[in-house]
């Protein structure tokens, strides 16, 4: 059989197809994630959320962490456990929200202390938002845990 150039436009054409094939399954296989749920809503309300972080920028030291073998520890300082009125803890893995963790923060008891059997090694980003007298605030801290 004598190979002609419309046998090999054939098989350019043949292996372009079954290479776009092969990549759209596996793609359609990939996890695609979010890093919220309401990611949308998020965006409409971006402006709200920037004067949020204004408000709260005085505030953003006042987070800390600590961790030991078997602990983390989170506590805010003094000034601004003062001014918290309630809290919310939220402890989210940006590469798998199966792995996040909403918490009650109060900050008249103390640090807050979470087991490191429920966190997976890994970064971490810790947003603490709260209200006091109509407003809300919100500040966030990397932590890595080992």
């Amino acid at each position: 059989m004598k190979f002609h150039w419309g046998t090999g436009i054939l098989i350019f054409l043949i292996m372009f197809l079954l290479a776009a094939g092969f990549f759209i399954a596996f793609a359609m296989r990939q996890d695609i994630s979010l890093v919220h749920e309401d990611y949308y809503e998020r965006g409409v309300k971006h402006s709200d959320q920037i004067k949020v972080q204004e408000r709260s920028a005085p505030y953003t030291e006042a987070l800390y962490t600590k961790q030991d073998e078997s602990s983390l520890y989170v506590g805010v300082d003094q000034e601004l456990a003062t001014n918290m009125n309630s809290a919310l803890l939220l402890i989210y893995r940006p590469s798998n929200q199966d792995l996040d963790i909403d918490l009650p923060f109060e900050a008249s008891r103390g640090e807050l202390i979470i087991p490191k059997d429920r966190l997976e090694s890994g970064r971490y980003i810790l947003k603490l938002t709260w209200s006091f007298e109509g407003l809300n605030y919100e500040i966030e801290n990397t932590v890595v845990i080992n």
